[in-house]
């Protein structure tokens, strides 16, 4: 069994917008006025050194509530402002022609992400899709690639993640499994594993691995 595991921000979708305007409208919900950088928000985002949301939000833990009210506001504003990076849907249809298990791995809420793929038209591709909830970590824990080569029965060698993130990349490390740095969207180049600058630079390397 082939397997490609797919990142979905910045390697799938280019969801920059989306990020910047989820996170600084519950920003101005809790009362912090000023808002935060389309960069600075990213660079936060993909580093994992980093407290997301005291970084965002200024405080160490959120409620259930506000957990829902990011899920929902997330959801709008990638209607409106996230898509689809061109060259992706023809990877994933060469991906299914070749008959590869076609999964998602991502830190984005689980509840959210077949609705965002179905927005972007590319939920079909998916046999498999694993994001963050109660019993998921977030990357750069390995569970979501872990999960994946035991639903599709795969092994190790069998299987490829493409992401875009030192999350992703230390997430691949720890589980092992061979690893693709896409710099087309969020992405900065990897000094330690292969660098895609267009998706169809990945799908040269995907042959070859």
């Amino acid at each position: 069994m082939k397997v490609i595991i797919f990142d979905m921000d910045g390697t799938l979708i280019n969801s920059a917008k989306a990020i910047y305007y989820t996170i600084n409208t519950l920003r101005r919900n809790i009362g912090l006025k000023e808002n935060l950088k389309e960069d600075f928000i990213i660079k936060t985002i993909n580093d994992p050194k980093k407290d997301m949301i005291f970084e965002f939000y200024g405080v160490r833990n959120v409620t259930k509530e506000q957990k829902y009210e990011f899920e929902r506001e997330f959801i709008k504003n990638y209607k409106l402002h996230a898509k689809l990076y061109d060259g992706l849907f023809e990877i994933l249809q060469k991906c299914r022609d070749e008959g590869y298990f076609i999964a998602v791995a991502s830190n984005a809420p689980e509840i959210s992400l077949r609705e965002i793929l179905k927005i972007n038209g590319v939920l079909e591709f998916f046999d498999l899709i694993v994001g963050v909830d109660k019993n998921m970590p977030p990357k750069p824990d390995p569970a979501m690639l872990f999960k994946v080569l035991e639903i599709s029965g795969a092994k190790l060698n069998e299987a490829i993640f493409l992401g875009d993130s030192k999350k992703d990349e230390i997430a691949a490390i720890k589980a092992k499994m061979p690893y693709i740095q896409a710099t087309w969207g969020f992405g900065q180049k990897s000094e330690i594993s292969q660098n895609a600058k267009t998706p169809g630079d990945a799908w040269k390397i995907i042959q070859k691995m």
